[in-house]
């Protein structure tokens, strides 16, 4: 009991002198610090987005250029497959996987080097 009693006239003199009070501050901190955690969370939601949207790009245009020639080498397969699996992590759409699966079934030629 004695020890509330020192904590309450430490918060009145902080007020009278600082205008604030422990608690105030306290929930000040709290609010700035959930703030803070909400901006950082849409930073990473959209940098997300964005590289969803950069990998779905890339998908395309190396699926459309293999669909094109009617092949696709191992290496590229391989390149494209991991490409794809990490696209779909991140919640890449179903179009993606349709035209990647077109892709895969390609027959496979051996590059040349």
């Amino acid at each position: 009991m004695k020890a509330l009693g020192k904590l309450l006239e430490l918060n009145s003199i902080l007020l009278a002198i600082f205008g604030i009070s422990i608690f105030g501050s306290m929930r000040s901190l709290t609010k700035a610090v959930l703030k803070r955690q909400d901006e950082k969370k849409k930073e990473k939601e959209s940098m997300n987005k964005a590289l969803v949207a950069i990998m779905h790009s890339l998908i395309y245009s190396a699926c459309a250029t293999h669909l094109t020639v009617g092949f696709i080498s191992l290496d590229d397969l391989d390149d494209l497959s991991y490409l794809f699996r990490a696209y779909k992590g991140l919640g890449g759409n179903g179009t993606g996987e349709t035209i990647y699966l077109k892709v895969a079934n390609l027959p496979n030629k051996k590059e040349k080097k």
